[in-house]
């Protein structure tokens, strides 16, 4: 039937009915689809025009259906959840939106798994490649583990660059993934918006130091353009991954903020991250606007609520700033509902002038200073503040004394060697007004960077032409750094790559040396738009293994290199995809769960002598 103006679509709504076999679809008014209900389904799913699509049984789906056209799926409250195909579950995406869009009403999706990852699967439960998704009324999203170490982001949901997912009303449950955002990760370009229902109890965890898999995002992972103006996000974990000598990642329990996310209502409660921003971690080039909602309870070792150290960020909402870590150097303009604490006593006391006395505070219990630092009385007084009666008279602040480790003249501690000591302050209002205080200090050594890397193995065909910037962004992906002070930003801005002929393109293996100069991060008395220059500091270096890969002759180095058919093609204009076969996936998976570091040099040693009967060499 073509309606008026639709030339070339079809407007057709299905009946399901069951039957002996399981279930079969209703007559339309152009065809009839028999079969079961995976295959009836994914047939009116693919083909291009309208659909309204009512399920009156459960199905299983036994591979990815792809969305064309305007669909509707009304699911009477039962559910399509992943089949069995050759005895295994199937793992890939379930749904992915190509080109149309699908509004999902009443209709449970469900991946099967378990927050205990007994029911592991390796893809998502829908990919907006293209188009837009529509979740709606007592639809669910549940349940999905995708932990597959070589997977892209999301639990449950994918939204790429030309993706729009729209929330108005649902759920999104008990997902998991050991890369980014639990329930949706959002691809550079892509667009979340959420106006209702619940996101909760999703998790993610992390597997590893390096970026992309150390606990990001436990609800959402940011990197194009998030809106969130209702609904409920509660009781999502971003938790870190614990190695051998330091904590990784573990930030943003509801988000993990690298694009564009603006927040005018709704309630964020009770989500944890292992150290960041306990709702919020907005990471640097990005930006953040909270003009509304409710934020109650959320955890984190700092930022309980947000961790900022992005370009942007305005801050309107009830909260208290105990409630906000903000990076040195970054730009956060708050409401007047940000409420500040009052360190000097009560109100009440500060109101009437009672208790005229003098009130010192500093942002720091202890300094810390580094052997080779350079001191001075300005760097010294800097974070001390005193208050006589409620006015501040900190510009009258005296250094009079210092104990422990000192210069010849004794103005400044010895930066030369380690010690310890405690500095001493004066202040006077008036003749006979004056009050003293002290803070202990310490001098150590300035420990080097440390420096992880991962081995990367890239195609030829995929590095062609790349320039020198393009090169050191790319290999920056796959370093993980610490230091003592140093944020790790401050340390990829200094990062220093030896490329030699890793540019030419040609396939081999190189060994890239990487540099990387310490300063002691953002000293407490630095001011935001200070340069970063206070000694010597040190040097910390690290060798990174490259092995580019010829698509077309794979012995031209001693890596395996596996070549695999894709499993289908939506039409000509999509470009051959690589992956294992299914059974590999589970083998390679299951050896990198039990190895005890699964991006050191020995466990790739390994996985090359142990895999490398899969070399197939050409097409």
């Amino acid at each position: 039937m073509l309606g008026k103006g639709r030339r070339g679509l079809r407007f057709i709504i299905f009946i399901g009915i069951i039957t002996g076999a399981g279930f079969l679809w209703g007559k339309t008014c152009e065809a009839e689809a028999k079969g079961n209900g995976y295959i009836s389904l994914k047939k009116i799913l693919e083909e291009p025009g309208e659909a309204r699509i009512v399920l009156n049984a459960n199905i299983r789906l036994n591979g990815t259906v792809y969305v064309r056209g305007k669909k509707q799926i009304v699911g009477n409250g039962h559910w399509i959840r992943r089949g069995n195909v050759s005895g295994k579950i199937f793992g890939g995406t379930m749904f992915c939106v190509s080109g149309g869009k699908l509004l999902m009403q009443d209709t449970i999706v469900s991946g099967g798994g378990t927050q205990n990852g007994n029911r592991q699967i390796y893809g998502r439960l829908i990919d907006v490649k293209k188009g837009t998704f529509i979740l709606g009324q007592k639809s669910v999203l549940n349940n999905n583990c995708n932990t597959g170490r070589g997977e892209e982001g999301g639990g449950a949901v994918y939204v790429r660059g030309q993706g729009q997912f729209l929330m108005k009303s649902g759920e999104i449950s008990g997902n998991q993934t050991v890369t980014e955002g639990a329930a949706v990760f959002v691809e550079k370009g892509g667009k979340f918006q959420m106006k209702g229902g619940i996101i909760q109890n999703n998790r993610s965890r992390g597997i590893g130091a390096i970026e992309g898999f150390d606990g990001r995002g436990g609800a959402i992972y940011n990197h194009g353009s998030v809106i969130i103006s209702g609904g409920l996000i509660r009781c999502n974990y971003a938790l870190s991954y614990l190695g051998k000598k330091s904590e990784y990642g573990g930030v943003g329990g509801m988000l993990f903020n690298r694009g564009s996310c603006v927040i005018t209502g709704g309630t964020i409660e009770k989500n944890v991250s292992s150290y960041g921003g306990g709702a919020i971690y907005s990471d640097r080039n990005s930006t953040l606007r909270i003009l509304g909602g409710n934020f109650r309870n959320n955890q984190a070792e700092r930022g309980r609520t947000v961790f900022f150290c992005g370009q942007s960020c305005y801050l309107n909402v009830d909260m208290d700033k105990n409630e906000i870590y903000q990076e040195n150097g970054c730009n956060i303009q708050k409401g007047n509902r940000i409420r500040t604490s009052n360190p000097e006593g009560t109100k009440k006391q500060l109101q009437t002038g009672v208790k005229k006395r003098f009130v010192w505070n500093t942002d720091q219990t202890k300094r810390v200073y580094y052997t080779g630092e350079n001191l001075n009385e300005k760097t010294l007084l800097y974070g001390i503040h005193v208050k006589y009666a409620g006015k501040d008279i900190s510009r009258k602040i005296k250094l009079t004394r210092i104990s422990g480790v000192m210069a010849g003249s004794g103005k400044k501690p010895d930066t030369r060697r380690e010690g310890k000591g405690r500095l001493f302050f004066h202040v006077f209002e008036d003749t006979h007004k004056c009050s003293n205080y002290s803070i202990p200090y310490v001098i150590k050594k300035n420990k080097r960077p440390y420096i992880r890397v991962a081995p990367r193995y890239l195609f030829t065909w995929e590095v062609s032409g790349y320039s020198q910037k393009r090169w050191k962004e790319i290999l920056q992906e796959g370093i993980c750094l610490e230091d003592t002070e140093d944020a790790e930003k401050d340390l990829r801005e200094r990062a220093e790559f030896k490329l030699g002929n890793l540019t030419v393109g040609k396939a081999g293996t190189y060994r890239i040396q990487v540099t990387v100069f310490d300063q002691w991060g953002k000293r407490f008395y630095m001011k935001d738009n200070e340069k970063k220059q206070y000694g010597k500091g040190k040097e910390g270096k690290a060798e990174i293994s490259v092995t580019l890969v010829s698509e077309d002759d794979s012995a031209q180095t001693e890596h395996a290199v596996v070549r695999f058919q894709p499993e289908y093609q939506m039409d000509e204009t999509v470009q051959q995809e690589w992956h294992f076969s299914s059974e590999l996936v589970r083998e390679i998976q299951l050896y990198l769960a039990n190895s005890s570091d699964p991006f050191s040099e020995k466990t790739n040693d390994n996985f090359q002598k142990r895999f490398g009967f899969a070399q197939i060499k050409g097409g």
